[in-house]
């Protein structure tokens, strides 16, 4: 891109008509040009404001993972974890229910894994829409997900219930 040719006016009152035009036309194309490179800019922060959005809530969620843990080791059972089987009916019995605690276990956690997943899953179809979606009609007919996808194509916080996402 070449460099602009700064002249003062009484310069430009002798040249010809064509050769104003032909300046003009070159302040035009420039003006162009550094338009477009301002409009690939703002698309390549508005990206790298939604990884970060990403990244953020993933850290957030692993965070929480984290404070869950530590939690559920601080407050371990104080309780005595022995058994006296007697007979050999009470012995079945017990077998069974250590069978279903550990089937409902399993089930609570494999619910778990499915709605972090899930909860990841919407995340990212958040963030999806933030970047692709045109947004048209009333904001009062938008639902959560999508005023979070608005918030994010307009820069703001995503954060927060429907009426602060509203303001």
């Amino acid at each position: 891109m070449a460099s602009l040719k700064v002249m003062l006016l009484e310069e430009n009152r002798v040249l010809p008509h064509e050769d104003l035009l032909g300046e003009l036309c070159s302040v035009q194309r420039q003006l162009r040009g550094v338009y477009q490179g301002l409009g690939d800019a703002v698309s390549q922060l508005s990206a790298a404001n939604a990884h970060c959005t990403s990244i953020h809530r993933e850290l957030r969620s692993v965070r929480k993972q984290l404070e869950h843990t530590k939690k559920k080791r601080e407050r371990s059972s104080k309780k005595i974890k022995a058994h006296f089987v007697t007979s050999r009916d009470l012995r079945a019995q017990f077998d069974q229910d250590n069978v279903d605690q550990q089937e409902h276990a399993d089930a609570a956690a494999v619910r778990q894994r499915q709605k972090e997943a899930d909860a990841a899953k919407q995340d990212h179809q958040v963030v999806e829409d933030g970047m692709n979606q045109t947004f048209i009609g009333w904001l009062l007919s938008y639902k959560k997900g999508d005023l979070c996808a608005l918030a994010i194509a307009l820069v703001l916080s995503d954060k927060g219930t429907n009426a602060e996402l509203l303001s």
